[in-house]
């Protein structure tokens, strides 16, 4: 990890010497979304398969990439003074 960041450092002082400002660029290839669906009275409903969703991002469909039913692990941090 440290030679990729002195590498990206010298990189980046041959762009500025060569007169061309860095450039960055960023993207999202896949998004986890985390779903709990509850009938109207309020208990969890199980057993849904990928067919069951849909998911919209500014109103255009997106695919589901991976669909899984099993329960994900969760991670909490608990900042102390």
């Amino acid at each position: 990890m440290k030679y990729a960041f002195v590498v990206t450092a010298l990189l980046a002082s041959v762009t500025i010497a060569a007169g061309r400002p860095p450039q960055f660029k960023s993207g999202v290839e896949v998004v986890y979304l985390d779903v709990t669906v509850q009938a109207p009275d309020g208990s969890i409903v199980r057993g849904l398969a990928q067919e069951d969703f849909l998911i919209y991002d500014d109103e255009v469909t997106q695919d589901v990439a991976i669909f899984s039913a099993e329960r994900a692990p969760i991670s909490i941090g608990v900042p102390i003074d």
